[in-house]
């Protein structure tokens, strides 16, 4: 999984404006096999420590003759922050021969809150050990679209690598520290292809190749789309990188949102938890997870007639799934168990003014780290709660069952006399995943969520064997599975359906 570059973008140009303006007219881009410039080795850099008051200036100088990795990264970059404690484990195989130097763009501020956020997350268990380069210059010599991005510098200067943290491993650098050349990893590509995933060895009579098909995950290649059109040839190019199974029928656009909805879906295959990314019953996210990326990702690649269009080539690619898997989607109307929101009495806090607050272990949840801050319990002790929220995006919270805060829930809607934008303060439970505790809060506020049946139209996918056996489905993360397909993955058993 990898992170767009577009808030680090927006941090350029903060700090010193001359940095910014060497950074971006002045400094050579470095590639695989390059030498770093004495300019790079003395360029000095802000090194912030956790647990530490201000920073300290260290240069790469400071570890020549060592091996070096560069990894640039963001306090936004989940897939970053991630991969930390991995190779800061590198570190501490070869301590003298190694520097590990994680480096972001962003402000030394936004650091320093980020790491007073960090309790129990994946930086936070390595500090006070955790440090990091502040600087943007950097991002002149090392250009890229999406983080992370590692760049391994051999003990002579060269830059070995342009890779991912994942695909280190400390056999490869026990290689390199030797010198020895039989050992690689994987090439972090971006966006582009350079050339198709498939080639021919024979030479054609013509420029004419139409064809479509799957590839396996190719290690450091970012998950890209797109589409490039040849006017000459007439012909289009549409290429998908290292995406799942459930994404790619996302990517057909041919079933609106419902596959990426956990709720509105049925996975209806002998084993769900290979069709997409998930956090299991463990707490651990399967996307981060470099082999099950590698056994569970593919790449498709497609070149056609330009008469196709781009919505032919979907439809092609919904074909091509369904061929190559042995599986089948479709939209379905099923009968089951939906929650609605309704009044059950007059409640004060509805209607409330002010910026909406998400309050987890008394800390204001925000994408944005300047937003997080310690708040407190509520006024009656709760250390989870709402302020000011508006009722759809409540329910947007409830629905968004893949994720570790509530559910799983089946689809949750809302009473015609409920309006989406009215706004109110609900105290939450201990443990957002349990739906009793939770309904009691929602009471106690003039709210509650009750159970209905209603015909909902949704995400079906099936395979041959579970066509044929038909499956009770139990709600889970993944959406409803199988109950016996997947015990490692959070299951809510009061809520099921016949397949």
């Amino acid at each position: 999984m990898f992170c767009v570059c577009l808030a680090q973008a927006g941090q350029r140009g903060l700090g010193n404006p001359a940095a910014a303006a060497l950074a971006t007219d002045s400094i050579k881009p470095l590639q695989i096999g390059d030498t770093i410039p004495e300019a790079l080795w003395n360029l000095p850099l802000r090194m912030v420590q956790a647990g530490q008051e201000g920073s300290t200036n260290v240069t790469l100088n400071d570890y020549r003759g060592k091996l070096i990795i560069l990894d640039f990264w963001a306090t936004w970059c989940g897939p970053c922050i991630t991969e930390m404690p991995h190779l800061f484990s590198l570190q501490g195989v070869f301590p003298a021969k190694l520097m590990l130097l994680p480096v972001t763009s962003q402000n030394e501020k936004l650091i320093r809150i980020f790491l007073n956020n960090q309790k129990n997350k994946p930086i936070g268990q390595l500090e006070p050990s955790f440090y990091t380069i502040v600087n943007e210059s950097l991002r002149g010599y090392f250009p890229r679209q999406t983080i992370p991005h590692t760049v391994v510098i051999s003990s002579t200067g060269e830059i070995e690598v342009i890779t991912l943290p994942n695909l280190i491993t400390a056999d490869y650098l026990r290689a390199k520290l030797e010198g020895r050349k039989d050992t690689l990893i994987g090439q972090k590509r971006e966006f582009r292809l350079s050339k198709p995933f498939l080639g021919s060895n024979y030479e054609t009579t013509n420029a004419t190749a139409y064809y479509t098909g799957f590839l396996g995950h190719i290690d450091g290649l970012t998950a890209i789309l797109s589409t490039d059109t040849d006017t000459v040839a007439r012909q289009i190019h549409h290429y998908i990188g290292n995406r799942s199974i459930l994404e790619f029928y996302a990517l057909t656009r041919l079933f609106g949102g419902l596959p990426l909805q956990p709720n509105r879906r049925i996975i209806a295959v002998t084993s769900p938890p290979d069709m997409l990314p998930h956090i299991q019953a463990n707490g651990l996210n399967t996307g981060y997870d470099i082999n099950w990326e590698r056994k569970y990702t593919y790449c498709y690649e497609s070149y056609a007639p330009m008469a196709v269009g781009l919505e032919g080539i979907r439809s092609r690619l919904k074909q091509d799934v369904d061929f190559f898997f042995g599986l089948q989607a479709r939209i379905e109307k099923r009968m089951l168990t939906v929650l609605r929101l309704i009044k059950v009495g007059y409640s004060d806090t509805l209607s409330n003014d002010g910026e909406r607050t998400f309050v987890r272990n008394g800390r204001v949840v925000h994408r944005l780290d300047d937003k997080q801050k310690e708040l407190g319990p509520s006024p009656s002790g709760a250390i989870n709660y709402l302020l000011n929220y508006p009722i759809d995006e409540f329910l947007y919270l409830l629905n968004e069952c893949n994720t570790d805060t509530f559910g799983p829930l089946p689809p949750v809607i809302t009473a015609t006399d409920l309006h989406g934008q009215t706004r109110m303060n609900i105290d939450l439970p201990d443990d957002l995943t349990d739906f009793e505790a939770l309904n009691k809060c929602l009471v106690k506020q003039g709210l509650k969520l009750v159970e209905e049946e209603q015909e909902m139209e949704m995400f079906v996918l099936s395979d041959r064997a579970t066509e044929k056996s038909k499956p009770t489905l139990v709600l889970s993360r993944l959406g409803y599975i199988p109950a016996e397909s997947a015990p490692t993955v959070f299951m809510n058993p009061h809520y099921n359906i016949l397949n």
